[in-house]
């Protein structure tokens, strides 16, 4: 089993898409119920694909904005780890933190197959308007 998904399209410009799927917890504050997608801090903008990717999360969970980072649209947040930074093609590939296992709603939900389903529709459908542009 991986939480990455790695796709590459039947096009030689285009090189693909790194998805690394991701759920979070934090013990200062458990009840957090907040989206995150996280992007290259080097790679220039937009983050339209990220954007999307967020406000989609946001929508299929309840979740709320987690990071405001100037310079970056809501939900999107740069950091400087592995499968965002050093997975080619930079710029274009995203870890998504779709719910916290430390909130006990949302941990439940990790249970139910239509709350598992929204989530996977949300990355689907913000990779084929990614893949649309």
């Amino acid at each position: 089993y991986s939480n990455a998904l790695l796709f590459r399209p039947d096009n030689a410009a285009d090189q693909g898409r790194l998805l690394s799927v991701h759920v979070n917890s934090n013990r200062n504050n458990p009840d957090l119920r907040r989206v995150e997608v996280l992007v290259d801090p080097f790679a220039p903008g937009p983050f339209d694909f990220a954007a999307d990717l967020a406000a989609k999360l946001r929508a299929a969970t309840g979740g709320t904005v987690g990071y405001r980072d100037a310079g970056y649209p809501d939900g999107v947040h740069p950091a400087d780890v592995a499968p965002v930074r050093w997975t080619y093609p930079r710029g274009h590939n995203v870890l998504s933190e779709s719910a916290f296992l430390s909130n006990a709603e949302q941990a439940a939900k990790l249970h139910d197959p239509a709350f598992l389903d929204a989530i996977a529709r949300a990355h689907v459908d913000a990779l084929l308007e990614e893949l649309g542009r």
